[in-house]
């Protein structure tokens, strides 16, 4: 949001900003990974297409997509240089198991999904002609 509030808000009022994690709009493999976390979510038995929400908590999904996101959201060197253990995980899949597994466990998916559809969609510069001159300051 602090992009869009830089450029789309009131950018006169706005001398800085400090994004601490973000893009001022989504990139093509953020897409793909996105696209793999829904995915995971409405694989789920809870899934009703008929009105695109979830009948039931997806317990199934909600793993398969804590176990995607568990991949990307620390890091590749948050395993290959081994911080799990300096983070007191025995393994990869002990941090799986108790850090992403239970964080998500009892996530609302159709917020998840509202999240995933507002991160992919998210284009700071978008109808604006000088946003992305605004953007690199």
């Amino acid at each position: 949001q602090a992009y869009e509030w830089a450029v789309n808000g009131a950018p006169e009022g706005v001398q800085r900003i400090a994004a601490i994690c973000g893009a001022a709009r989504c990139g093509e493999l953020n897409r793909i990974f996105l696209r793999s976390i829904e995915a995971a979510l409405k694989a789920d038995a809870a899934w009703d297409e008929k009105t695109s929400r979830f009948r039931f908590r997806p317990h199934c999904g909600l793993r398969a997509f804590s176990s995607i996101y568990a991949g990307w959201g620390v890091g590749e060197s948050f395993y290959t240089d081994r911080d799990f253990e300096r983070a007191g995980y025995d393994s990869p899949d002990d941090f799986l198991e108790r850090s992403y597994l239970p964080a998500f466990a009892n996530c609302d998916a159709d917020d998840l999904l509202a999240q995933i559809h507002a991160w992919r969609e998210a284009d700071a510069t978008r109808g604006h002609p000088d946003a992305a001159n605004a953007l690199r300051g």
